[in-house]
C-alpha cells in the first residue's frame, strides 16, 4: 500500500486485524478450534500468521488500485525505484536473524535432550530453507532477466522462511532445502501474476506471506507427516477468512473516502502530505554514499531552487495565477532544456543505465504536468501546496540525477 493509502485507514485495518481477524484465525487451530480438532498443523505460523497478512494485503492493493504511473495504458509496468537497496537488504537480513526466534523460539523449552535437539533442527531447517529460496530466486532471476536481482533474491529468502514456518520441526533437512527451493520459485511466480493482472503489490506481501504461507502448509501434509486432508482445508479456510474481511473493510473505507489519499498527495508524497516532513539531505545521499561531487551539477541544482523560490515568493506577493503558470512552465522547460543536454553529456561519456535515466526522468516529467493541469484547474492556488509540490518534483528530479552520475562514476572507479 505504499504511497497510497492513508494514515487513518492504516490505522483502522491495524486494530481491526489485530483484534478480530488474527484472534478468530488463531483460535481455530492454536486455540483447540475445529481445524486443530481436525488435524490441521501449523508449527509456528506459515497459515495462522503469514498467509493472513499476505491475503489481508491482497485485499487492501486491489480496493486501492495500482499507484500513479504504475502501468501504462497496454498494461505493462513501470519499474517505480525503491528509497535504497542497501536499507532493503539489511531489513531482510535482520527478519532472517528474528526468525530463530520466531521458530525456534516456538518449541518454548530449551532444555532436556529433547527440546535441544529439536530446537535445532528447527534453526538449521529454518537455514537451509531460507538460503534455498534466496538461490533459486537468484538463479532463476538472473536467467531470466539477464542479470542477478537483489531484491528478487531478497524475497526469496523471505519466501523459504515463511515456507518453512509451519513445518520446521517435523521435516527432514533435504525436505527443508526441497521447501525452500519451490517457495523461491512461487514467490517470483506470483509477483509475475500480480503485474499481468495490473495489481500493485510494492514489497511483494501476497507472493511472500500468502502464496508460499499457503505452500508452507500444505507442504506440512506432504513433507511433515501430518494429514493432508486437513492441511488443504486449513490452508485454504484461514486466507479466505482474511482475504473477504479485509476486504469488506478495505472497501466500506474506500466507499466512505478514507481509504486512499489524493491524486495531488500522492504526487506530492505522503511524508509532505500526511505528515508536513521530509528527509532534509535525500537529494544529496547519493553523493555521500559514493563520496561524490560535481560541482557543475550543484551550480544547476541551485539555479532550479532559486528559480522555485523566486515562484513561491512571488504567489505569497499576491502575484496572479496566470502568471504563476507561466512562470512555472519555464521552470519546466528549464528543467526539460537541461536534460537534453545532460543526455548528449551522458551519451558522449558512455554513461550506463541512459536509458533507464530517461525512462524515470519521462515517468517524472509526465507526473508533474498531470498534478499541475489539476492544481491550476482550481480557482485558487494554495501558497503551501504549491510549496510541497515544487519541494517533492524537485527533491525527486535532483535525487535522480545524482543517482546517475554516481551509478557512472562508481563503475569508473
Amino acid at each position: 500500500v505504499s504511497g497510497r493509502m492513508t494514515l487513518k485507514a492504516y490505522l483502522i485495518y491495524t486494530i481491526t486485524i489485530t483484534a478480530i481477524v488474527y484472534p478468530v484465525s488463531g483460535f481455530w487451530k492454536w486455540g483447540g478450534g475445529w481445524l486443530d480438532q481436525l488435524g490441521f498443523y501449523d508449527f509456528a505460523g506459515s497459515i495462522v500468521v503469514h498467509s493472513v497478512g499476505g491475503f489481508a494485503a491482497l485485499a487492501a492493493v486491489i480496493v486501492l488500485g495500482p499507484r500513479i504511473g504504475k502501468f501504462n495504458q497496454d498494461g505493462s509496468p513501470n519499474v517505480i525505484p525503491g528509497h535504497s537497496m542497501v536499507l532493503s537488504a539489511l531489513g531482510v537480513f535482520i527478519l532472517w536473524i528474528g526468525w530463530y526466534g520466531f521458530n525456534p523460539g516456538s518449541q518454548l523449552a530449551f532444555s532436556g535432550a529433547a527440546n535441544i535437539n529439536a530446537t535445532m533442527l528447527i534453526a538449521v531447517n529454518t537455514t537451509l530453507a531460507a538460503a534455498a529460496g534466496g538461490a533459486i530466486a537468484f538463479v532463476v532471476g538472473w536467467l531470466a532477466g539477464g542479470q542477478p536481482q537483489l531484491l528478487t533474491t531478497l524475497n526469496g529468502i523471505l519466501a523459504g522462511l515463511v515456507g518453512i514456518t509451519a513445518n520446521c520441526d517435523s521435516v527432514t533437512n533435504l525436505e527443508a532445502i526441497i521447501i525452500g527451493l519451490v517457495a523461491g520459485v512461487l514467490v517470483m511466480l506470483g509477483a509475475h501474476l500480480l503485474e499481468k493482472l495490473q495489481i500493485d503489490d510494492v514489497v511483494g506481501a501476497w507472493p511472500v506471506h500468502g502464496l508460499c504461507g499457503i505452500w508452507g502448509g500444505i507442504a506440512t501434509g506432504i513433507f511433515g507427516e501430518h494429514p493432508l486432508g486437513a492441511q488443504i482445508i486449513g490452508s485454504i479456510a484461514i486466507p479466505v477468512w482474511a482475504f473477504l474481511t479485509m476486504f469488506g473493510l478495505f472497501y466500506a473505507m474506500k466507499v466512505a473516502g478514507i481509504l486512499r489519499v489524493s491524486h495531488g498527495e500522492e504526487l506530492v508524497g505522503l511524508d509532505l502530505a500526511e505528515h508536513d516532513e521530509v528527509e532534509g539531505a535525500i537529494a544529496f545521499s547519493w553523493r555521500e554514499e559514493f563520496n561524490l561531487y560535481v560541482p557543475s551539477m550543484d551550480k544547476q541544482h541551485k539555479k532550479l531552487v532559486a528559480v522555485a523560490q523566486d515562484i513561491i515568493e512571488a504567489m505569497r506577493s499576491g502575484l496572479g495565477k496566470g502568471a504563476i503558470e507561466e512562470a512555472f512552465q519555464g521552470l519546466l522547460k528549464y528543467t526539460t532544456d537541461h536534460f537534453k543536454s545532460e543526455e548528449m553529456f551522458m551519451a558522449k561519456h558512455e554513461f550506463p543505465r541512459t536509458d533507464e535515466h530517461k525512462a524515470i526522468h519521462k515517468q517524472l516529467t509526465e507526473r508533474v504536468l498531470e498534478y499541475s493541469k489539476e492544481l491550476f484547474s482550481k480557482e485558487t492556488l494554495d501558497a503551501a501546496e504549491f510549496q510541497r509540490f515544487l519541494t517533492d518534483w524537485l527533491v525527486q528530479y535532483i535525487l535522480e540525477e545524482d543517482r546517475q552520475y554516481a551509478v557512472f562514476v562508481n563503475a569508473k572507479k
